[in-house]
């Protein structure tokens, strides 16, 4: 669901030296609206080891391009994941709400601001003088009247009177039901720097106490720029972040402890940015009643509805800040440099959190003969710090929540290695949630000589994540809340009677629980040899699976406020996944090899109006042939592989819609020059550059052409 990174470092013992890889290439080719553009990707690693006792490593990369940038125009109905697109254009929808368009999330109701205007005109300068207005046209007027009629009617009122005929009017002769939203911008405006940028350097100290153990003190520390798609379309600008490690390897226990920091830097919501641009320029109140006013005025003059919206816009927007413009420049960098937590103001994230953790794990194989135990542990502290920009968490005081955990393990194999059996359970305790144990079982049976069937049986179970639990976030047309009661009281239920739109009923508040999955999985692997450098090796799986507490996401409304939430929950029913696995890799005579690896996965009995956020296709393939050395000398090679996915609709909190089954291939070809120690490589990301999307609202991602040089790979 979430997915894990692994990453594996070069021990700077065993491999030494320096190493290169420069690339260039070029992107955007043949895109629409944009020009091909140059990718830069250079990376260095050096290492040396004294006397086998001290070793060092430093690593550094820098990688620029011009980023992709969303432009899916489609006109977008609703909230998030329950929403959908609907047909239309700013030119033919009044209240039009462009995907990768943003500022046009803020929306009304015409006949609202209609009321608002009389209210405040009634209140404010009418009852002030001993006469409401409202009762005396109901009564004096007659119900087809003119625009002219009720300017005439309201002329002993003065410029009041003028203000108010036209909402008058309009009401009056049902112009007002519908909504409408304000003028937004576009992707490429609101990214004040399109070029992605990344540096990160690395490096590492280690140090062998003895023969068996070796201590290392690690850091990975990064920076850059680029877009990506969460709950908005976010510009990370200036990001950084490190991890830092120190660790004690023996070859029977570890100990270590790291940590991960993050500074949002200047990262922004590009429609918060949109939102609050356009509400600095010219308030969302003012622009709408001046909208409603005009348009009002234009269909008493006899002005048809599309024209007259037209001209009610165009009114509206007069002098709005063109984009490129100094002027909207000016005003961009001063809204994307103010807090959100600035309501109305700002776009920017405060965030400043903090990972700690400690693990240790010890393996008894030398100590306990019959059986094969391994014993672990985990410690884990969050620091949540965004000053109210993400997260609930007030400025000066962060959250802070505590993880902690144990494992253990025992393995035991039996009839000649014929049946090995294996059983896990860990326990984990969550500040926010009671203590969860997971035990898992496993049968490895070997059928013959590179022949083996597994069987298993898994628990586990899933936190909510600091986001799902602490998130506090309005991302324009609605706000994110996280799922605990205290964090939920913000909607004040009690006050503001709140609907659950997927059902309609009165939304009742049910405690968060841990989300719990069981599964079956059986898989086969084998060897088929012609002989011990050649054959097919064939790896196959099928499993079933079951959630209880689902965990997802909900639309609440509040009639009274017009306020829209989305929240998190855990399913009332019992959701289940299935699919299966088959992977072939084909060694092949003269370094030919040939591979296929195809998957599928399921989701089902998800109830109604429940966001599950599973994205995953149902079917996918890569399959693939390469040789690493042929020609003279065998210094060429080659790799060419196709990626296929099957169509599914995407769930996401920016925009809900189809993505279209895709295909693409990569392919490169590669020269060894021992000379020096070094390889050229010629290739292509999605060869024939076709564009296509991972997820909605995302961008499309067309071919990548390099040229690479890599020295003492």
């Amino acid at each position: 669901m979430n997915g894990t990174i692994l990453i594996n470092s070069k021990n700077p013992f065993k491999y030494q030296g320096l190493s290169i890889v420069a690339k260039e290439g070029i992107m955007h080719v043949n895109e629409d609206g944009a020009s091909a553009s140059p990718y830069h990707n250079f990376s260095l690693r050096y290492a040396k080891a004294f006397k086998n006792k001290f070793a060092f490593k430093i690593g550094a990369q820098y990688l620029k391009a011009k980023d992709w940038l969303a432009h899916d125009s489609s006109n977008y109905f609703g909230e998030g994941a329950p929403g959908h697109v609907i047909p239309g254009t700013r030119a033919s929808d009044p209240n039009y709400n462009g995907v990768n368009v943003y500022g046009d999330e803020a929306s009304t109701k015409m006949k609202n601001v209609a009321f608002s205007v009389q209210e405040a005109i009634r209140q404010g300068i009418l009852v002030q003088a001993g006469i409401d207005v409202i009762p005396i046209m109901n009564a004096s007027l007659p119900a087809n009247a003119t625009l002219a009629q009720i300017k005439s009617f309201l002329q002993p009122f003065g410029s009041t009177g003028d203000m108010l005929a036209p909402y008058y009017y309009g009401l009056r002769n049902n112009l007002l039901d519908n909504n409408v939203s304000r003028t937004g911008y576009q992707e490429k405006d609101m990214v004040v720097d399109p070029d992605a940028k990344n540096i990160k350097l690395s490096g590492s100290f280690n140090y062998k106490l003895s023969q068996k153990i070796e201590a290392q003190l690690m850091g990975y520390w990064g920076t850059g720029n680029t877009v990506y798609t969460g709950n908005n379309r976010y510009v990370l600008k200036d990001i950084k972040i490190g991890q830092y490690k120190l660790e004690l390897k023996h070859p029977n226990w570890f100990l270590r402890g790291y940590t991960t920091q993050e500074d949002a830097g200047e990262a922004y919501s590009a429609t918060l940015a949109a939102l609050n641009f356009n509400n600095q320029w010219k308030s969302h109140e003012n622009w709408f009643v001046q909208y409603v006013g005009t348009y009002s005025t234009a269909r008493g003059l006899g002005m048809g509805d599309a024209d007259a919206h037209a001209y009610a816009r165009s009114q509206s927007d007069k002098e709005r800040p063109l984009a490129g413009t100094s002027e909207f420049k000016q005003l961009l960098d001063k809204v994307r440099t103010t807090p959100i937590s600035q309501t109305g103001k700002g776009a920017l994230f405060l965030e400043k959190s903090q990972l700690w953790v400690g693990e240790g794990q010890f393996n008894f194989a030398n100590y306990i003969k019959f059986v094969d135990v391994i014993v672990g542990g985990n410690l884990n502290q969050y620091i949540l710090n965004s000053e109210n920009t993400i997260f609930i968490d007030k400025p000066g005081h962060p959250l802070k929540i505590r993880e902690i955990g144990a494992y253990t393990q025992l393995s035991k194999s039996l009839f000649k290695d014929y049946l090995k059996l294996s059983f896990a359970g860990r326990m984990d305790k969550n500040d926010d949630f009671k203590a969860q144990y997971t035990p898992r079982a496993t049968a490895l049976v070997k059928l013959a000589k590179n022949h083996n069937l597994r069987f298993s049986y898994q628990t586990a179970y899933r936190f909510a994540s600091t986001q799902q639990k602490y998130i506090h976030l309005d991302v324009g047309s609605y706000t994110l809340l996280g799922g605990l009661p205290w964090v939920l009281d913000s909607m004040n239920v009690k006050a503001n009677p709140t609907v659950d739109v997927a059902t309609g009923s009165a939304f009742v508040y049910k405690d968060l629980k841990p989300e719990k999955m069981r599964s079956f999985e059986i898989g086969y692997k084998a060897f088929f040899s012609r002989d011990s450098k050649h054959g097919l090796l064939l790896d196959a799986y099928s499993y079933l699976g079951s959630y209880r507490d689902f965990l997802g996401r909900n639309i609440l409304a509040q009639p009274s406020t017009g306020k829209v939430y989305s929240t998190v929950l855990n399913s009332n029913t019992e959701v289940k996944t299935y699919g299966f696995g088959l992977g072939l890799d084909y060694q092949l005579p003269k370094n030919f090899s040939v591979f296929f690896n195809g998957y599928s996965d399921v989701i089902t009995d998800v109830p109604t109006g429940f966001s599950d956020y599973f994205n995953t296709p149902k079917y996918r393939f890569n399959t693939g042939i390469a040789n690493n050395g042929f020609g003279k000398k065998e210094r060429l090679g080659f790799s060419a592989m196709f990626r296929w996915q099957d169509a599914f609709q995407w769930q996401g909190e920016l925009a809900n819609g189809p993505i279209d089954a895709f295909g693409t291939m990569d392919a490169q070809i590669s020269y060894k020059v021992p000379k020096i120690s070094s390889v050229v490589r010629l290739g292509a990301t999605n060869v024939f550059n076709h564009y296509y999307k991972t997820g909605y609202g995302n961008p499309e991602i067309g071919g990548l052409y390099y040229l690479s040089l890599g020295f003492h790979l």
